[in-house]
Protein backbone atom coordinates (compact mmCIF):
# COMPACT_ATOMS: atom_id res chain seq x y z
CA UNK A 1 0.00 0.00 0.00
CA UNK A 2 1.80 3.37 -1.27
CA UNK A 3 1.07 5.97 1.15
CA UNK A 4 1.61 9.74 0.20
CA UNK A 5 2.96 12.04 1.99
CA UNK A 6 1.97 15.97 1.80
CA UNK A 7 4.94 17.93 2.42
CA UNK A 8 3.96 21.49 4.06
CA UNK A 9 5.26 24.18 3.23
CA UNK A 10 7.84 26.04 5.42
CA UNK A 11 6.20 29.64 6.08
CA UNK A 12 9.04 31.23 7.92
CA UNK A 13 7.61 33.92 10.66
CA UNK A 14 10.18 36.51 9.71
CA UNK A 15 7.98 37.62 6.61
CA UNK A 16 7.63 41.48 6.40
CA UNK A 17 4.17 41.52 7.37
CA UNK A 18 4.31 39.23 10.28
CA UNK A 19 7.32 41.70 11.24
CA UNK A 20 5.42 44.73 10.57
CA UNK A 21 2.37 43.17 12.77
CA UNK A 22 4.54 42.42 16.16
CA UNK A 23 6.49 45.70 15.68
CA UNK A 24 3.47 47.46 15.42
CA UNK A 25 1.50 45.85 18.52
CA UNK A 26 5.21 45.92 20.25
CA UNK A 27 4.84 49.75 19.69
CA UNK A 28 1.74 49.64 21.01
CA UNK A 29 2.00 47.99 24.25
CA UNK A 30 5.26 49.79 24.84
CA UNK A 31 3.27 53.09 24.32
CA UNK A 32 0.43 51.82 26.70
CA UNK A 33 3.37 50.99 29.66
CA UNK A 34 4.79 54.40 29.24
CA UNK A 35 1.68 56.31 29.16
CA UNK A 36 0.24 54.21 32.47
CA UNK A 37 3.16 54.74 34.32
CA UNK A 38 3.34 58.69 33.56
CA UNK A 39 0.08 58.43 34.48
CA UNK A 40 0.55 57.11 38.06
CA UNK A 41 3.60 59.09 38.68
CA UNK A 42 1.88 62.37 37.98
CA UNK A 43 -1.17 61.62 39.77
CA UNK A 44 -3.69 61.53 36.67
CA UNK A 45 -6.51 59.45 35.43
CA UNK A 46 -5.30 56.43 34.22
CA UNK A 47 -8.66 56.22 32.00
CA UNK A 48 -7.82 59.55 30.17
CA UNK A 49 -4.16 57.80 29.11
CA UNK A 50 -6.18 54.85 27.99
CA UNK A 51 -8.29 56.87 26.30
CA UNK A 52 -5.40 58.88 24.53
CA UNK A 53 -3.55 55.91 23.20
CA UNK A 54 -7.18 54.53 21.88
CA UNK A 55 -7.17 57.61 19.93
CA UNK A 56 -3.85 57.49 18.67
CA UNK A 57 -4.18 54.15 17.63
CA UNK A 58 -7.60 54.49 16.13
CA UNK A 59 -6.25 57.54 14.03
CA UNK A 60 -3.26 55.97 12.74
CA UNK A 61 -5.30 52.66 11.77
CA UNK A 62 -7.32 55.62 9.75
CA UNK A 63 -4.36 57.14 8.30
CA UNK A 64 -2.79 54.20 7.19
CA UNK A 65 -6.21 52.79 5.87
CA UNK A 66 -8.19 55.70 4.50
CA UNK A 67 -5.29 58.60 3.80
CA UNK A 68 -6.98 60.14 1.25
CA UNK A 69 -9.89 61.03 4.16
CA UNK A 70 -7.65 63.10 5.72
CA UNK A 71 -7.23 65.45 2.43
CA UNK A 72 -11.45 65.62 2.63
CA UNK A 73 -11.34 67.01 5.95
CA UNK A 74 -8.73 69.41 5.38
CA UNK A 75 -10.39 70.88 1.77
CA UNK A 76 -13.68 71.14 4.45
CA UNK A 77 -12.45 71.97 7.87
CA UNK A 78 -12.50 75.87 6.98
CA UNK A 79 -16.14 75.50 6.60
CA UNK A 80 -16.79 74.42 9.16
CA UNK A 81 -14.47 77.18 11.50
CA UNK A 82 -16.51 79.63 13.34
CA UNK A 83 -13.79 81.65 13.87
CA UNK A 84 -10.91 82.36 11.90
CA UNK A 85 -7.26 81.59 13.34
CA UNK A 86 -4.48 83.89 14.06
CA UNK A 87 -1.36 83.18 13.26
CA UNK A 88 -0.14 78.67 14.24
CA UNK A 89 -1.49 77.17 16.52
CA UNK A 90 -1.35 73.42 17.06
CA UNK A 91 -5.34 73.63 18.80
CA UNK A 92 -6.49 75.33 14.94
CA UNK A 93 -8.38 72.99 13.36
CA UNK A 94 -7.33 73.26 10.18
CA UNK A 95 -3.55 72.88 11.47
CA UNK A 96 -4.58 69.61 12.94
CA UNK A 97 -5.73 68.31 9.71
CA UNK A 98 -2.66 69.56 7.73
CA UNK A 99 -0.32 67.74 10.26
CA UNK A 100 -2.61 64.48 9.81
CA UNK A 101 -2.50 64.97 5.84
CA UNK A 102 1.49 65.49 6.20
CA UNK A 103 0.87 62.50 8.99
CA UNK A 104 -0.70 60.13 5.84
CA UNK A 105 1.80 60.83 3.50
CA UNK A 106 4.70 59.94 5.85
CA UNK A 107 3.70 56.85 7.06
CA UNK A 108 3.16 56.08 3.28
CA UNK A 109 6.59 56.96 2.57
CA UNK A 110 7.62 55.03 5.26
CA UNK A 111 5.54 52.05 4.51
CA UNK A 112 7.57 51.84 1.10
CA UNK A 113 10.87 52.12 2.07
CA UNK A 114 10.16 49.65 4.95
CA UNK A 115 8.55 47.42 2.41
CA UNK A 116 11.29 46.78 -0.11
CA UNK A 117 9.35 44.37 -2.38
CA UNK A 118 6.48 47.01 -2.49
CA UNK A 119 5.56 47.88 -6.33
CA UNK A 120 4.83 50.88 -5.41
CA UNK A 121 8.01 53.12 -5.71
CA UNK A 122 8.12 56.83 -5.48
CA UNK A 123 8.97 57.11 -9.57
CA UNK A 124 5.70 54.48 -10.38
CA UNK A 125 3.83 56.89 -8.26
CA UNK A 126 4.93 59.52 -10.38
CA UNK A 127 5.59 58.03 -13.46
CA UNK A 128 4.40 59.64 -16.99
CA UNK A 129 3.32 63.02 -15.02
CA UNK A 130 7.02 64.64 -15.35
CA UNK A 131 5.72 67.75 -17.38
CA UNK A 132 2.70 68.45 -15.25
CA UNK A 133 4.90 68.30 -11.79
CA UNK A 134 7.42 70.30 -13.51
CA UNK A 135 4.97 72.94 -14.23
CA UNK A 136 3.83 73.07 -10.92
CA UNK A 137 7.43 73.79 -9.53
CA UNK A 138 8.46 76.26 -12.00
CA UNK A 139 5.17 78.09 -10.97
CA UNK A 140 6.35 77.64 -7.54
CA UNK A 141 9.25 79.71 -8.87
CA UNK A 142 8.01 82.35 -9.99
CA UNK A 143 5.65 82.62 -7.50
CA UNK A 144 8.34 82.79 -4.82
CA UNK A 145 10.69 85.13 -6.96
CA UNK A 146 8.21 87.44 -7.23
CA UNK A 147 7.93 87.96 -3.47
CA UNK A 148 11.91 89.39 -3.98
CA UNK A 149 10.09 92.82 -5.67
CA UNK A 150 6.85 92.75 -3.99
CA UNK A 151 5.72 96.34 -2.03
CA UNK A 152 3.94 93.99 0.20
CA UNK A 153 6.52 91.95 2.08
CA UNK A 154 4.56 90.98 5.07
CA UNK A 155 1.94 90.05 3.46
CA UNK A 156 3.73 88.60 0.14
CA UNK A 157 5.99 86.93 3.06
CA UNK A 158 2.56 85.26 4.45
CA UNK A 159 1.18 84.60 1.03
CA UNK A 160 4.26 82.58 0.02
CA UNK A 161 4.29 80.42 3.17
CA UNK A 162 0.67 79.43 2.79
CA UNK A 163 0.93 78.64 -0.65
CA UNK A 164 4.47 76.51 0.02
CA UNK A 165 2.77 74.61 2.74
CA UNK A 166 -1.27 74.18 1.87
CA UNK A 167 -1.15 74.34 -1.88
CA UNK A 168 2.17 72.52 -2.29
CA UNK A 169 0.39 69.46 -0.20
CA UNK A 170 -2.97 69.69 -1.40
CA UNK A 171 -1.27 68.98 -5.11
CA UNK A 172 1.20 65.98 -3.63
CA UNK A 173 -1.04 64.50 -1.40
CA UNK A 174 -3.38 62.85 -4.09
CA UNK A 175 -0.30 61.94 -6.21
CA UNK A 176 1.70 59.93 -3.99
CA UNK A 177 -1.80 58.91 -2.10
CA UNK A 178 -3.93 57.85 -4.78
CA UNK A 179 -3.00 54.22 -6.21
CA UNK A 180 -6.53 52.46 -7.10
CA UNK A 181 -9.81 52.60 -6.99
CA UNK A 182 -9.78 51.28 -2.96
CA UNK A 183 -8.28 54.90 -2.17
CA UNK A 184 -10.88 57.20 -3.95
CA UNK A 185 -14.22 55.73 -3.40
CA UNK A 186 -13.44 56.29 0.50
CA UNK A 187 -12.41 59.72 -0.24
CA UNK A 188 -15.28 60.68 -2.58
CA UNK A 189 -17.79 59.34 -0.03
CA UNK A 190 -16.16 61.65 2.66
CA UNK A 191 -16.76 64.71 0.21
CA UNK A 192 -20.43 63.71 -0.40
CA UNK A 193 -20.98 63.24 3.99
CA UNK A 194 -19.14 66.01 4.94
CA UNK A 195 -21.42 68.15 2.33
CA UNK A 196 -24.27 67.00 3.74
CA UNK A 197 -22.93 68.15 7.15
CA UNK A 198 -22.37 71.92 5.83
CA UNK A 199 -26.07 71.61 4.74
CA UNK A 200 -27.38 70.35 7.96
CA UNK A 201 -24.80 73.60 9.96
CA UNK A 202 -26.80 75.79 7.14
CA UNK A 203 -30.02 74.67 8.04
CA UNK A 204 -29.39 75.16 11.91
CA UNK A 205 -28.54 78.82 11.20
CA UNK A 206 -31.54 79.72 8.81
CA UNK A 207 -34.03 78.00 11.42
CA UNK A 208 -31.90 79.40 14.44
CA UNK A 209 -30.65 82.78 13.57
CA UNK A 210 -28.44 84.33 15.88
CA UNK A 211 -28.65 87.97 17.06
CA UNK A 212 -25.87 89.79 14.61
CA UNK A 213 -27.58 87.74 11.95
CA UNK A 214 -31.40 89.33 12.80
CA UNK A 215 -29.66 92.61 12.82
CA UNK A 216 -27.74 92.10 9.62
CA UNK A 217 -24.36 92.30 11.18
CA UNK A 218 -23.20 89.19 9.51
CA UNK A 219 -23.29 88.36 5.94
CA UNK A 220 -25.32 85.28 5.32
CA UNK A 221 -23.64 84.26 2.43
CA UNK A 222 -22.11 80.99 2.12
CA UNK A 223 -19.49 81.26 -1.03
CA UNK A 224 -17.26 78.55 0.60
CA UNK A 225 -19.87 75.95 1.18
CA UNK A 226 -21.60 76.53 -2.14
CA UNK A 227 -18.33 75.51 -4.20
CA UNK A 228 -18.11 72.51 -1.89
CA UNK A 229 -21.65 71.24 -1.89
CA UNK A 230 -21.79 72.09 -5.77
CA UNK A 231 -18.37 69.73 -6.48
CA UNK A 232 -20.42 67.30 -4.20
CA UNK A 233 -23.11 67.45 -6.74
CA UNK A 234 -20.90 67.38 -9.79
CA UNK A 235 -18.91 63.65 -8.59
CA UNK A 236 -22.72 62.37 -7.45
CA UNK A 237 -23.90 62.99 -11.08
CA UNK A 238 -20.43 61.85 -12.99
CA UNK A 239 -18.51 59.41 -10.49
CA UNK A 240 -21.46 56.65 -10.54
CA UNK A 241 -20.35 56.52 -7.07
CA UNK A 242 -24.24 55.71 -6.16
CA UNK A 243 -25.95 53.12 -8.18
CA UNK A 244 -29.32 53.76 -7.08
CA UNK A 245 -31.40 55.46 -8.79
CA UNK A 246 -33.82 56.46 -6.17
CA UNK A 247 -30.91 57.17 -3.30
CA UNK A 248 -29.00 59.19 -6.09
CA UNK A 249 -32.10 61.44 -6.59
CA UNK A 250 -32.70 61.74 -2.88
CA UNK A 251 -29.05 62.87 -2.51
CA UNK A 252 -28.70 65.30 -5.82
CA UNK A 253 -32.14 66.99 -4.04
CA UNK A 254 -30.68 67.39 -0.60
CA UNK A 255 -27.45 68.73 -2.27
CA UNK A 256 -29.52 70.68 -4.15
CA UNK A 257 -31.26 72.56 -1.12
CA UNK A 258 -27.56 72.95 0.25
CA UNK A 259 -27.11 75.29 -2.71
CA UNK A 260 -29.54 77.55 -2.86
CA UNK A 261 -29.52 77.71 1.02
CA UNK A 262 -25.80 78.69 1.31
CA UNK A 263 -27.18 81.91 -1.07
CA UNK A 264 -23.93 82.16 -3.41
CA UNK A 265 -24.50 83.14 -6.89
CA UNK A 266 -21.11 82.58 -8.22
CA UNK A 267 -20.89 78.58 -7.70
CA UNK A 268 -24.44 77.95 -8.79
CA UNK A 269 -23.61 80.05 -12.04
CA UNK A 270 -20.80 77.85 -12.38
CA UNK A 271 -22.24 74.42 -11.65
CA UNK A 272 -24.88 75.29 -14.21
CA UNK A 273 -22.23 76.71 -16.88
CA UNK A 274 -20.43 73.11 -15.66
CA UNK A 275 -23.28 71.44 -16.29
CA UNK A 276 -23.83 72.78 -19.72
CA UNK A 277 -20.05 72.38 -21.27
CA UNK A 278 -20.06 68.67 -19.66
CA UNK A 279 -23.11 67.83 -21.63
CA UNK A 280 -23.47 69.68 -24.56
CA UNK A 281 -20.40 70.34 -25.51
CA UNK A 282 -17.61 67.70 -24.42
CA UNK A 283 -20.71 64.98 -23.78
CA UNK A 284 -18.78 63.89 -21.00
CA UNK A 285 -20.22 60.72 -19.11
CA UNK A 286 -22.28 59.92 -22.64
CA UNK A 287 -21.02 56.27 -22.27
CA UNK A 288 -22.28 56.20 -18.67
CA UNK A 289 -25.56 58.35 -18.42
CA UNK A 290 -28.46 58.64 -20.16
CA UNK A 291 -30.05 61.90 -21.64
CA UNK A 292 -33.17 60.97 -20.74
CA UNK A 293 -31.96 60.59 -16.75
CA UNK A 294 -29.95 63.26 -16.99
CA UNK A 295 -32.69 65.48 -17.86
CA UNK A 296 -34.94 64.16 -14.79
CA UNK A 297 -32.21 64.40 -12.20
CA UNK A 298 -31.88 68.17 -13.26
CA UNK A 299 -35.32 68.25 -12.99
CA UNK A 300 -35.95 67.62 -9.74
CA UNK A 301 -32.91 69.35 -9.15
CA UNK A 302 -34.50 72.44 -10.22
CA UNK A 303 -37.32 71.89 -8.26
CA UNK A 304 -36.26 71.09 -4.93
CA UNK A 305 -33.51 74.52 -5.60
CA UNK A 306 -36.92 76.79 -6.22
CA UNK A 307 -38.98 74.95 -2.99
CA UNK A 308 -35.42 75.67 -0.82
CA UNK A 309 -35.38 79.07 -2.30
CA UNK A 310 -38.83 79.91 -1.87
CA UNK A 311 -38.47 78.12 2.11
CA UNK A 312 -35.36 80.31 3.02
CA UNK A 313 -36.80 83.55 1.13
CA UNK A 314 -39.03 84.81 4.40
CA UNK A 315 -36.21 83.61 7.04
CA UNK A 316 -34.59 86.40 8.97
CA UNK A 317 -31.57 88.17 7.98
CA UNK A 318 -32.14 86.11 4.18
CA UNK A 319 -34.84 88.17 2.63
CA UNK A 320 -32.88 91.33 2.40
CA UNK A 321 -29.61 89.69 1.34
CA UNK A 322 -31.73 87.78 -1.65
CA UNK A 323 -34.16 90.76 -2.48
CA UNK A 324 -30.63 92.63 -3.27
CA UNK A 325 -28.90 89.62 -5.20
CA UNK A 326 -32.22 89.74 -7.37
CA UNK A 327 -32.00 93.48 -7.98
CA UNK A 328 -28.84 93.32 -8.60
CA UNK A 329 -28.76 90.43 -11.28
CA UNK A 330 -31.78 92.21 -12.93
CA UNK A 331 -30.03 95.43 -13.29
CA UNK A 332 -26.71 93.42 -14.76
CA UNK A 333 -28.12 92.20 -17.04
CA UNK A 334 -30.28 94.73 -18.42
CA UNK A 335 -26.84 96.79 -18.98
CA UNK A 336 -26.31 98.62 -15.73
CA UNK A 337 -24.53 97.33 -12.51
CA UNK A 338 -25.89 98.71 -9.04
CA UNK A 339 -23.54 100.81 -7.21
CA UNK A 340 -21.97 99.13 -4.06
CA UNK A 341 -23.38 95.55 -5.26
CA UNK A 342 -20.48 92.71 -5.39
CA UNK A 343 -21.08 92.36 -9.61
CA UNK A 344 -19.85 96.06 -10.15
CA UNK A 345 -17.28 95.19 -7.49
CA UNK A 346 -15.88 92.13 -9.13
CA UNK A 347 -15.83 94.19 -12.19
CA UNK A 348 -13.91 97.13 -10.95
CA UNK A 349 -11.13 94.28 -8.99
CA UNK A 350 -10.65 92.51 -12.64
CA UNK A 351 -10.03 96.27 -14.23
CA UNK A 352 -7.63 96.90 -11.90
CA UNK A 353 -5.86 93.63 -12.51
CA UNK A 354 -5.68 94.39 -15.75
CA UNK A 355 -4.66 97.66 -15.79
CA UNK A 356 -1.64 96.53 -13.43
CA UNK A 357 -1.01 93.66 -15.82
CA UNK A 358 -0.61 95.75 -18.78
CA UNK A 359 1.23 98.28 -16.60
CA UNK A 360 4.75 95.50 -16.28
CA UNK A 361 3.57 92.68 -18.07
CA UNK A 362 7.16 91.12 -17.75
CA UNK A 363 7.24 90.62 -14.41
CA UNK A 364 3.79 91.71 -12.65
CA UNK A 365 3.83 93.91 -8.96
CA UNK A 366 5.02 91.17 -7.38
CA UNK A 367 3.36 88.42 -4.79
CA UNK A 368 0.85 90.26 -2.97
CA UNK A 369 1.31 93.75 -4.88
CA UNK A 370 -2.21 93.73 -6.20
CA UNK A 371 -3.58 94.74 -2.76
CA UNK A 372 -1.53 97.78 -2.69
CA UNK A 373 -2.15 98.91 -6.29
CA UNK A 374 -5.08 98.66 -5.97
CA UNK A 375 -5.59 100.80 -2.71
CA UNK A 376 -2.59 103.32 -3.25
CA UNK A 377 -1.57 102.28 0.70
CA UNK A 378 1.83 100.69 0.96
CA UNK A 379 0.83 97.79 3.60
CA UNK A 380 -2.46 96.05 3.11
CA UNK A 381 -4.68 96.94 5.99
CA UNK A 382 -7.62 94.95 7.53
CA UNK A 383 -11.23 95.00 4.90
CA UNK A 384 -9.15 96.05 2.52
CA UNK A 385 -9.04 93.27 -0.79
CA UNK A 386 -5.99 91.09 -1.02
CA UNK A 387 -6.97 89.69 -4.53
CA UNK A 388 -9.15 90.75 -7.74
CA UNK A 389 -11.39 87.65 -7.08
CA UNK A 390 -10.17 85.77 -10.09
CA UNK A 391 -7.32 83.68 -9.87
CA UNK A 392 -6.20 84.01 -13.29
CA UNK A 393 -6.10 88.10 -13.64
CA UNK A 394 -4.19 87.45 -9.72
CA UNK A 395 -1.22 85.66 -11.47
CA UNK A 396 -1.12 87.99 -14.32
CA UNK A 397 -0.86 91.43 -12.34
CA UNK A 398 1.23 89.78 -9.57
CA UNK A 399 3.67 87.36 -11.85
CA UNK A 400 3.22 88.90 -15.29
CA UNK A 401 3.67 86.77 -18.11
CA UNK A 402 6.09 83.99 -16.78
CA UNK A 403 3.39 82.80 -13.91
CA UNK A 404 0.05 83.65 -16.68
CA UNK A 405 2.11 81.11 -19.26
CA UNK A 406 2.79 78.27 -16.56
CA UNK A 407 -0.42 78.50 -14.81
CA UNK A 408 -2.25 78.56 -18.24
CA UNK A 409 0.16 75.77 -19.54
CA UNK A 410 -0.79 73.53 -16.79
CA UNK A 411 -4.68 74.35 -17.02
CA UNK A 412 -4.52 72.93 -20.77
CA UNK A 413 -2.16 70.07 -19.93
CA UNK A 414 -4.81 69.07 -17.07
CA UNK A 415 -8.29 69.82 -19.25
CA UNK A 416 -6.33 67.57 -21.70
CA UNK A 417 -5.84 64.73 -19.60
CA UNK A 418 -9.38 65.08 -18.17
CA UNK A 419 -10.72 64.64 -21.65
CA UNK A 420 -8.88 61.86 -22.42
CA UNK A 421 -10.15 60.17 -18.96
CA UNK A 422 -13.80 61.58 -20.00
CA UNK A 423 -14.98 58.14 -21.22
CA UNK A 424 -13.57 56.23 -18.08
CA UNK A 425 -15.97 54.93 -15.62
CA UNK A 426 -13.78 55.94 -12.90
CA UNK A 427 -12.72 59.21 -13.46
CA UNK A 428 -15.47 60.65 -15.56
CA UNK A 429 -16.06 63.17 -13.03
CA UNK A 430 -12.61 64.89 -13.13
CA UNK A 431 -13.31 66.92 -16.37
CA UNK A 432 -16.66 68.66 -14.78
CA UNK A 433 -15.39 69.12 -10.96
CA UNK A 434 -12.17 70.98 -12.51
CA UNK A 435 -14.22 72.67 -14.89
CA UNK A 436 -16.26 73.85 -12.01
CA UNK A 437 -13.22 74.78 -9.88
CA UNK A 438 -11.75 76.97 -12.48
CA UNK A 439 -14.86 78.66 -13.01
CA UNK A 440 -15.41 79.24 -9.60
CA UNK A 441 -11.88 80.51 -9.14
CA UNK A 442 -12.18 82.76 -12.66
CA UNK A 443 -14.89 84.62 -11.09
CA UNK A 444 -14.27 84.92 -7.35
CA UNK A 445 -11.40 82.72 -6.15
CA UNK A 446 -8.08 83.24 -5.35
CA UNK A 447 -4.59 81.34 -6.86
CA UNK A 448 -4.68 80.56 -2.50
CA UNK A 449 -7.38 77.95 -3.09
CA UNK A 450 -6.49 74.86 -2.05
CA UNK A 451 -9.73 72.88 -3.22
CA UNK A 452 -8.56 74.34 -6.70
CA UNK A 453 -4.82 72.85 -6.31
CA UNK A 454 -5.73 69.71 -5.06
CA UNK A 455 -8.16 68.79 -7.53
CA UNK A 456 -5.02 69.75 -9.97
CA UNK A 457 -3.19 67.04 -8.32
CA UNK A 458 -6.20 64.68 -8.11
CA UNK A 459 -6.10 64.82 -12.41
CA UNK A 460 -2.25 63.92 -12.18
CA UNK A 461 -2.35 61.16 -10.33
CA UNK A 462 -5.86 59.83 -11.97
CA UNK A 463 -3.82 60.31 -16.00
CA UNK A 464 -0.92 58.12 -13.83
CA UNK A 465 -3.38 55.28 -12.80
CA UNK A 466 -4.71 55.00 -16.55
CA UNK A 467 -1.45 54.62 -17.85
CA UNK A 468 -0.36 52.02 -15.37
CA UNK A 469 -1.00 48.61 -17.12
CA UNK A 470 -2.36 46.73 -13.80
CA UNK A 471 -5.01 49.13 -13.27
CA UNK A 472 -6.22 49.48 -16.67
CA UNK A 473 -7.10 45.80 -16.11
CA UNK A 474 -9.22 46.80 -12.88
CA UNK A 475 -11.02 49.71 -15.11
CA UNK A 476 -12.39 47.73 -18.03
CA UNK A 477 -13.23 45.12 -15.09
CA UNK A 478 -15.24 48.18 -12.98
CA UNK A 479 -15.97 49.04 -16.84
CA UNK A 480 -17.85 46.06 -17.47
CA UNK A 481 -18.76 45.37 -13.72
CA UNK A 482 -21.15 48.77 -13.52
CA UNK A 483 -22.83 48.08 -17.20
CA UNK A 484 -24.34 44.67 -15.70
CA UNK A 485 -24.89 46.41 -12.63
CA UNK A 486 -26.84 49.38 -14.50
CA UNK A 487 -28.85 47.05 -16.93
CA UNK A 488 -30.36 44.42 -14.13
CA UNK A 489 -31.80 48.00 -12.48
CA UNK A 490 -33.04 49.13 -15.48
CA UNK A 491 -34.53 45.83 -15.99
CA UNK A 492 -35.90 45.85 -12.25
CA UNK A 493 -36.59 49.18 -12.15
CA UNK A 494 -37.40 50.70 -15.56
CA UNK A 495 -38.12 54.24 -16.44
Amino acid sequence: MLSTRTETVERPWRSEGQIAFVAAYAALLLVTAVVLFCCVRFGYEPAWGFAAVAIGGATLFALRKWPMVMFAGLLFVGDFKTVPAKGISLFDPTMIFFLLCCSAIGIELFSHLVNQRSEWTLGRLLAGQAFNISLFLLFIIVLAASFLYTPAGQYGGLKLLRFLAFETLAFFGPILLLKNDDALRPFLWAVIVLSFALLGKQILGIMHPSEDVIQGNIDVTQIGHGMAIGTAILIVIYSRLIRSRILMGCVLAALSAGLVTSAARTPAVALVLTLVISSLIWKIGSRHLNRKKMILGLSLMSIIAVIAFLWIQGKPGMHDKLLSKQSEVASFLSGSTVAGGTIAKRLEFYNSALSAFFQQPATGLGLGGWSVFYSGQGIPGEGMPKYPHNFLLEVASEQGLPGLVLLSTLLVSLFHSTRRMANSAQFAFLFPVLTFLVLYNAFTGTVEDRALWFWFGMVVAASRMVRDPQLQQSERAITKQSQRAWSRNAAIQGW
